[in-house]
């Protein structure tokens, strides 16, 4: 009977007035879990329709209201929860952006009308298309299909054929829709999703498509400035030039949702080697990681606060461990620029531990190299952050790799611990603490490496930096650090079991012993009885203790 409904509801679409189509499309948003493929393809495409009819008529107060509609249609999809209906909607919208503008006569011009009308019933799909994914705001939803992924790669180079590019009119014009759909994009070249039917990407058919000559001198206008050079005086071909524009597009846009480390996955697709555009990828990452720091020196979103900046340094910490040269040396560039300029970045554990775990598994995989000459192991986890590296079986490359990890990592923890000494020691003694076993060969080199940084004099320590050159090679700050360590260590025991008669699990017993102390204390202090210094000090050390290292809620003590 569903099926039915459906069925002579969509039949009627076309024939009915504007004001009954709306309503039957709303009313058909609550059949999404009933229809069958058929009624839903068709049920899609007439809201295409009716907006391509608008859109002749020049209609816009329609167009909005059947968009408004098709929104609603989105999210009813979205919130199904069938995962066979989502991805057949998600196929079909990004079809239907793919296939407009196509034509027969490939690499030809086109004139302005021609691709401002196709760019314009492109903008049609792109809101229906935005609200199929998580708001900006949210864990992005990238598919893992890789059908999707293709299609996702050729719509974003079809809206680059016709028009939408970085800070372009077309851009700014639809800036929050594409912001939502480039959160939860795939990246367009990977080495997970690299087509090897296409080992070039000027065999990219939707890339040769024709545009206008204005369109063309648009994409070369932006792109020319970032990558230093002057493209028109045409450097690269059109296939090459829409590509670029579309990485620049897409992954801006998802840098400004907050990820800056998924282009740095393009270096590692084998056709971006062969069309030899590693140096214009190598520029736009280069680009975006600035404007990537500009938006956290201004602040103001959660996307750039230190917890979300330092899950973003763990990923391009792991790219620096990859086998491609040229993504290595750009992670690097991208790590050092980053930190240069915002060092409280690696100021969190998020950030610090992956970077001291990445500097054992390296060291960790040198030994094993060495060990087994012919038989390397090329995976390795750690087990406190659980970061997992594959990595080259060369012995030189390992070593390489180790040596120039170190030497950057040297320079980033320094200027960290110049800039915030004593939350980056205390986060150095957390690491030490949680360490736990034996090591390979009996040396943890992420440890040793903590153990060495912390120990290290810096411009803060006035006194023992401005010893002579000789006497300040012979001097560091380690017995100091260690005291203060084995202090820390033994300071949640001490308070637990100081307090007669209870232990270090005995969690919320304590704090309800803390909390009668200090109310015994207040009524003492305003009934004017004589409470002495020690005992006052000790009740409030205890009630610090309570609040910075238990787990359990304890707020209402301040």
């Amino acid at each position: 009977m569903n099926i039915l409904v459906i069925t002579i509801l969509s039949q009627k679409i076309k024939k009915q007035s504007y004001d009954l189509n709306i309503l039957i499309l709303h009313g058909l948003c609550g059949f999404i879990n009933f229809m069958a493929k058929r009624e839903f393809l068709v049920t899609v495409r007439s809201f295409f329709e009716l907006s391509l009819h608008s859109l002749k008529h020049n209609d816009e107060a329609a167009i909005a209201s059947i968009n408004e509609c098709w929104v609603c249609f989105s999210q009813s999809v979205r919130s199904c929860g069938d995962i066979d209906t989502y991805e057949l909607y998600l196929h079909e919208i990004l079809s239907t952006i793919v296939a407009l503008g196509d034509m027969d006569d490939i690499g030809s011009h086109r004139s302005n009308t021609d691709v401002h009308l196709a760019a314009t019933k492109i903008a049609l799909l792109l809101k229906p298309l935005a609200y199929l994914f998580p708001d900006i705001n949210e864990e992005s939803n990238i598919p893992k299909s890789r059908e999707i992924i293709s299609l996702f790669k050729d719509a974003w180079s079809n809206l680059a054929v016709h028009g939408f590019a970085y800070k372009s009119l077309l851009t700014q014009k639809y800036l929050t829709c594409l912001r939502r759909i480039a959160h939860s994009s795939p990246a367009l070249a990977s080495e997970s999703s690299w087509n090897r039917t296409e080992t070039s990407i000027e065999m990219n058919t939707i890339l040769r498509r024709g545009t206008s000559k204005g369109t063309e001198k648009l994409h070369k206008d932006i792109l020319s400035p970032i990558m230093n050079v002057n493209l028109l005086d045409g450097p690269v071909s059109r296939p090459k030039l829409f590509f670029l524009s579309a990485t620049l597009l897409l992954e801006n846009l998802r840098m400004s949702c907050g990820t800056c480390s998924t282009i740095l996955e393009y270096f590692s697709d084998p056709s971006i080697a062969i069309t030899g555009i590693q140096s214009f990828i190598n520029d736009i990452c280069l680009f975006n990681i600035k404007e990537y720091t500009n938006l956290i020196k201004s602040g103001g979103k959660h996307q750039f606060t230190v917890e979300e900046v330092s899950n973003q340094l763990r990923q391009i910490f792991i790219f620096i461990c990859h086998r491609d040269i040229d993504l290595q040396r750009t992670a690097l560039a991208c790590c050092d620029y980053l930190i240069s300029r915002v060092p409280s970045s690696l100021c969190h554990s998020e950030s610090l531990f992956p970077l001291l775990d990445i500097l054992s598994l390296l060291f960790e995989s040198v030994i094993d190299a060495d060990t087994h000459e012919y038989e390397p192991s090329t995976r390795f986890i750690s087990s406190n952050c659980q970061v997992e590296l594959f990595l080259s079986d060369s012995y030189k490359w390992r070593h390489d790799t180790l040596d120039q990890l170190s030497v950057a990592a040297r320079k980033w923890v320094t200027l960290s611990l110049t800039k915030c000494n004593k939350d980056m020691k205390s986060l150095l003694q957390a690491y030490i603490s949680k360490f736990k076993g034996t090591p390979s060969k009996g040396i943890d080199y992420g440890v040793s490496f903590a153990l060495e940084m912390a120990g290290k004099v810096l411009p803060v320590d006035r006194e023992l930096f401005a010893l002579e050159r000789s006497a300040y090679n012979r001097t560091d700050t380690i017995a100091g650090f260690l005291t203060q360590f084995s202090w820390k260590s033994n300071f949640k025991h001490e308070v637990y079991s100081k307090i007669s008669g209870y232990t270090v699990t005995d969690g919320h017993a304590v704090v309800l012993k803390i909390r009668n102390t200090l109310k015994s204390l207040e009524t003492r202090l305003e009934n004017k009885e004589d409470v002495s210094a020690e005992e006052f000090n000790s009740a409030l050390q205890d009630a610090s203790a309570a609040v910075i290292l238990g787990s359990i809620p304890a707020g209402d003590i301040l």
